[in-house]
């Protein structure tokens, strides 16, 4: 899916209104003064894994956006610039642009109605399971009809994968 943050000078935390984005999130009321001097309560905090495309670099890239606040009365998804900078990047301005940069990867985020917006993808959550049980048939199927004695060897060396017999 694709979407956006917006990179906000006076926000004092990262904020989204998408609880589902969240991940190892902990529970922590806090409140949020408005611009327009009203108060909304963000419920937890968690991170949110996107992916990004490297400008310099030609290429998408996977970060991990930490310590975000959800919100459900926030409207959309906002990065703090303090945040942002308090944790080493560096930002630079051309026209249109802002780089956001680390000694890794630098993001670019356009100007658009006059908000500067960072587009990502989200990654979708993703199931980790810690024990998977399956048939030594099944296993052969899906690998193309490999070995049996193949296929037993590699599950073997694969934490958190059993073969049933």
């Amino acid at each position: 899916m694709d979407s956006y943050f917006i990179l906000d000078s006076g926000a004092t935390e990262h904020w989204t209104p998408h609880k589902k984005w969240l991940q190892n999130y902990i529970n922590d009321k806090k409140i949020i003064y408005l611009a327009n001097n009203t108060q909304i309560e963000a419920l937890k905090y968690g991170n949110i894994d996107v992916q990004v495309y490297d400008e310099i670099k030609k290429k998408y890239n996977f970060i991990t956006i930490t310590k975000v606040y959800y919100a459900l009365e926030i409207t959309t998804n906002l990065l703090s610039i303090k945040q942002i900078i308090d944790k080493g990047w560096q930002l630079s301005a051309k026209k249109e642009l802002l780089n956001i940069s680390n000694k890794d990867i630098t993001l670019t985020a356009r100007w658009v109605d006059n908000l500067c917006r960072l587009q990502f993808k989200i990654l979708q959550k993703r199931l980790l399971l810690s024990s998977i049980y399956i048939t030594p048939e099944l296993l052969h199927e899906r690998l193309g009809h490999a070995n049996n004695n193949y296929i037993i060897k590699t599950a073997s060396i694969v934490k958190g994968l059993s073969i049933i017999q």
